[in-house]
């Protein structure tokens, strides 16, 4: 799952194509989703925003820059 996030955190796509791709990966494996966490930016502190949830819909929430 943390590969696929990866891969779509790319600029053009949006905070919730990564979700998207953590929901991909994650399914059929008989593993879930625990939705209360979330992924985040990392810069100059190692917890910053953006909060990423796990789970997202393709082309909403914040575009990536």
């Amino acid at each position: 799952a943390l590969e696929g996030a990866i891969d779509a955190a790319v600029t053009g796509n949006h905070i919730g194509d990564i979700g998207v791709a953590v929901m991909a990966a994650v399914d059929g494996t008989g593993m879930s989703i625990v939705r209360d966490l979330v992924g985040h930016g990392v810069g100059r502190e190692v917890h910053e925003e953006p909060q990423v949830p796990n789970v997202g819909r393709a082309g909403f929430g914040a575009p990536l820059r």
